[in-house]
């Protein structure tokens, strides 16, 4: 077998079969820790007939924050929930009290002759 290269594409020759490998250079992002990734170029080298490294560079990049646990997630409902129903409950208050404003003001304006 031997590796060829056309058009930036690698291919394993096998005489009666052509394989594509992959594109000659090639660069994969690995994570160094939480908060660090590395990428890294690797170029094919014919000789050696694999990837062998040219370059690494590292950059910050956090892990994204962990999804909360079911249960996390039904409390911070409940809480939602709880907020909600208490603004509901509130401005169905001052629903309230804006029509009873509004029935004493039509009372007065009744029993005052205006309408």
């Amino acid at each position: 077998m031997e590796y060829i290269i056309e058009n930036g594409n690698v291919f394993a020759d096998y005489g009666k079969a052509r394989v594509h490998v992959g594109l000659v250079e090639k660069t994969e992002t690995i994570r160094i820790d939480s908060e660090t990734v590395a990428d890294v170029v690797y170029l094919f080298d014919l000789d050696a007939g694999q990837y062998v490294e040219q370059s690494r560079t590292e950059r910050a990049e956090p892990l994204p924050p962990p999804e909360p646990s079911p249960a996390d997630r039904i409390a911070q409902l409940e809480e939602e929930n709880a907020l909600l129903a208490l603004e509901l409950a509130q401005t169905q208050i001052r629903l309230d009290q804006a029509e009873q404003e509004q029935a004493e003001l039509l009372l007065t304006l009744v029993s005052e002759g205006v309408i």
